[in-house]
């Protein structure tokens, strides 16, 4: 898709349309098992086909190295994060990854199953940061 295809394609048409995704997991919630989230995010988003950082890298060299390419091939990136929306460092070099390379960003809350579009981010430390989202959500791709 070029350019100038995604800026006239809406972002739930983009969602709707994507095929891949990668599935950005922060630290606090890898705590509770990157698997349950990585299934979790699987079942929400069944028409995606979702990776995320232990079966796509080898270790964080490879990741330093690779995320930029890996991310530009994929059609989404989405954002795990609980009610709080606190991200570290990891989690903010992917988002800004996915920016450059006009990747589709969408927050994906686990604790009620619910997705938003990103917005943005606002410091709150030198070690992380706080996403902001669109004040409406995005109803789930079998609600009619």
């Amino acid at each position: 898709m070029t350019d100038e295809q995604r800026s006239h394609i809406s972002r739930r048409a983009r969602l709707e349309a994507a095929k891949t995704a990668y599935l950005a997991i922060p630290s606090s919630l890898k705590s509770g098992g990157e698997d349950a989230v990585l299934e979790q995010a699987r079942r929400y988003f069944s028409h995606l086909k979702i990776g995320a950082y232990r079966g796509e890298f080898e270790n964080s060299a490879d990741w330093r190295e690779n995320f930029d390419s890996y991310i530009a091939d994929v059609d989404c990136l989405i954002v795990a994060c609980d009610s709080s929306r606190l991200v570290g460092k990891g989690v903010l070099r992917e988002i800004k990854a996915a920016k450059k390379a006009q990747t589709l960003i969408v927050l994906f809350k686990v604790d009620d199953e619910q997705h938003r579009m990103f917005f943005g981010y606002e410091k709150t430390g030198a070690k992380q940061a706080r996403l902001k989202k669109r004040s409406e959500r995005i109803r789930q791709m079998d609600e009619p």
